[in-house]
């Protein structure tokens, strides 16, 4: 169907639609299903010796509510179609709940650092868990204004709590510290999120989509693949430089 067809057809429909009963017989017609508009019609198939008039009584319908539906006409072609109702229901849009999501950092002192959402209009406790990749009793333990008694209730440009990071800092000189990347196998559990357990294993959640299909949300019990960045231990040479120092056994 063009577009000028499909709007013509809709204001047509508006008109039977509130004009015009939908007739109780159309289980057995053919369905005709135009996705890309919405429009759905239901079609008689015409027989030897039938006409509009017949078609209407056949219906319990009136010759004008079958002319309103675009059947003109009354010399009909054996095997033609005639359309007997016609609906329309408006393609519902994919909304993606997660787009603007942002969390803010806030470092709370040297060992802590805190992430912040903003609740906007609209939000929820399950979409706001989603987006983030926690879950709502996370949330919960996190935020004492979320309690039973209120109803759960979050409300606009309240402050939520999505994650508290903490950091163990030792004091000690730097070092060149080399890594090595190795798959762990983690499985979830409560109260963890997606980026506490990056955190513990010393990556990002980025770089554990990788390894994860549709890691957008975790649940307690899933095993997850994580990219473990590990320290290789510093191997202290000899006087000559070329030999590690090991320790003679004591064993005799």
């Amino acid at each position: 169907m063009n577009v000028l067809k499909i709007n013509l057809l809709i204001l047509a429909l508006f008109f039977v639609q509130n004009t015009f009963a939908q007739p109780k017989d159309i289980t057995n017609l053919i369905k005709n299903e135009y996705t890309d508009s919405g429009i759905t019609e239901y079609v008689h198939t015409v027989r030897k010796g039938e006409n509009l008039s017949k078609i209407a009584k056949k219906y319990k319908m009136s010759l004008e509510e079958l002319v309103a539906l675009g059947n003109i006409g009354d010399d009909l072609k054996i095997g033609g179609n005639v359309v007997i109702w016609r609906s329309y229901a408006p393609k519902k849009k994919s909304v993606n709940i997660c787009e603007g999501f942002e969390l803010e950092r806030v470092i709370l002192n040297q060992d802590t650092i805190l992430h912040y959402y903003t609740v906007k209009d609209g939000d929820n406790l399950y979409g706001i868990a989603k987006c983030s990749g926690t879950q709502v009793t996370s949330l919960m333990q996190l935020n004492e204004t979320i309690s039973s008694k209120k109803g759960y209730a979050i409300y606009p440009n309240q402050r939520l709590v999505i994650q508290r990071e903490v950091r163990n800092i030792p004091v000690a000189p730097a070092t060149n510290i080399q890594y090595k990347i190795e798959k762990k196998r983690h499985v979830v559990a409560d109260g963890e999120t997606i980026y506490s357990i990056a955190q513990k294993y010393n990556t990002t959640p980025s770089k554990m989509q990788r390894y994860n299909k549709k890691l957008d949300t975790i649940k307690v019990g899933q095993t997850i693949v994580v990219p473990a960045r590990i320290p290789i231990p510093e191997v202290t040479p000899n006087a000559a430089g070329n030999k590690p120092l090991v320790k003679p056994s004591t064993t005799k």
